[in-house]
């Protein structure tokens, strides 16, 4: 749970801005217990208090779709956090949606990896980005975060070499970056074309990924046609 102190104690700080926290109307996640940072947008707050805001758990949720009252959440933040008084804006109901496939990925087992090199926030790694390593029982939240429209994990911020965090199940790495070449087999009904293509997203594996030619022409590969050398 946050130290919720630390937040009340700093209500005298200077506003930065008229709504400190922005609840969005649709999330997805991938955790049961749903932080703040992940359903809302914080810029509005002061940059002493984001971090603290943004790791303030909000929610339970399991599996599906879960439809929360905006009204009474907004209560809930401002009952948790004083320095949140009429600093919230909330649409009338937060849904949060965690598939399936994302809440598989954190079972009751942790599993951790060291992060061999430095990515940058947004970045789709590969599985083989990190080396095996013991999970710490203090260990701050993983910055990977399921990204719905790539299917996959990315960065939620910078992380550098060495970093340990928890990992969520293999099948949520992308086996292919961004800017990766790749090679397809084209198929006009029994005609096929080998085509070299370079991926315009991070790729898993029996997934479609949008691609570009060498002659720029987009188009999105099906997984049929991809060639894996």
């Amino acid at each position: 749970m946050l130290p919720v102190f630390a937040l009340m104690a700093a209500t005298a700080e200077p506003a930065a801005g008229d709504g400190w926290v922005a609840l969005r109307p649709v999330t997805e996640v991938v955790r049961p217990g749903v932080r703040l940072g992940e359903i809302a947008d914080l810029f509005g707050a002061p940059s002493s208090l984001r971090g603290a805001l943004s790791t303030l758990e909000v929610a339970q949720v399991g599996p599906g779709v879960t439809d929360l009252d905006g009204v009474k959440l907004k209560a809930k933040l401002e009952a948790l956090a004083p320095s949140l008084q009429g600093r919230v804006r909330a649409p009338a109901q937060v849904r949060i949606e965690r598939p399936a496939i994302a809440a598989a990925a954190y079972g009751a087992k942790p599993s951790c990896g060291r992060l061999l090199t430095a990515h940058a926030r947004g970045a789709a790694p590969s599985r083989a980005a990190f080396a095996p390593a013991a999970c710490a029982a203090d260990a701050d939240p993983s910055p990977l975060r399921y990204d719905p429209s790539v299917r996959a994990v990315r960065f939620g911020r910078a992380a550098v070499a060495g970093e340990v965090m928890r990992l969520p199940d293999p099948d949520l790495f992308a086996s292919t970056a961004a800017g990766e070449p790749l090679r397809v087999e084209v198929r006009y009904g029994p005609v096929s074309v080998d085509r070299r293509v370079t991926t315009l997203q991070p790729r898993r594996p029996g997934r479609p990924v949008a691609v570009r030619t060498e002659q720029g022409e987009v188009f999105t590969a099906p997984a049929e046609w991809i060639v894996d050398d």
